[in-house]
């Protein structure tokens, strides 16, 4: 990268080459203790188990699937994490609890095709940028920018071992 600088006074320009840091900025260490932790969001539905074949967010955000139990922000669909083919996981961001929770009853132990659902409370993570001190450009971020609730904070073992 370089910088030009002109001089209007006599005309002439002037380059300085700006060396470019290879290094990526770090953590901040008022922040480093939020790095591997997972926070429970309490209008965030995490649903493991779908067929494939339903991995088509308009039609899962209509009101004849979950789109019936509130108003949808945001719809997320990604690999299943039980290991079953063809399956897939949602992540459905309500506008608030109740409709995540009244999702949840309605949706665990469902069985589609064959399958039984799970959901749950979703969590998310802190983001990268947030973690360095950096404000985040992306606009559709799907991570945290402020604190969580501590009381809700959970490290990923402790999800693991069901501690949450």
């Amino acid at each position: 990268s370089f910088i030009v600088i002109l001089n209007l006074r006599i005309n002439t320009f002037k380059f300085f080459h700006i060396k470019e840091s290879n290094k990526k900025p770090k953590i901040t260490e008022s922040r480093k203790h939020l790095a591997n932790l997972r926070v429970v969001q309490r209008n965030l539905v995490f649903v493991n188990g779908l067929p494939s074949r339903l991995a088509d967010t308009e039609l899962l955000r209509r009101n004849d699937h979950f789109g019936k139990y509130g108003k949808i922000v945001k719809l997320v669909t990604s690999p299943a994490h039980n290991g079953q083919l063809n399956s897939i996981c949602v992540y459905i961001t309500y506008s608030r609890p109740e409709e995540a929770l009244r999702a949840i009853q309605s949706l665990c132990n469902y069985h589609v095709d064959g399958r039984t659902l799970k959901a749950t409370l979703g969590t998310t993570k802190y983001c990268s940028r947030y973690l360095k001190g950096a404000t985040c450009q992306k606009a559709d971020c799907l991570y945290l920018h402020e604190p969580g609730d501590p009381l809700a904070s959970f490290t990923k073992e402790q999800m693991q071992q069901g501690l949450h």
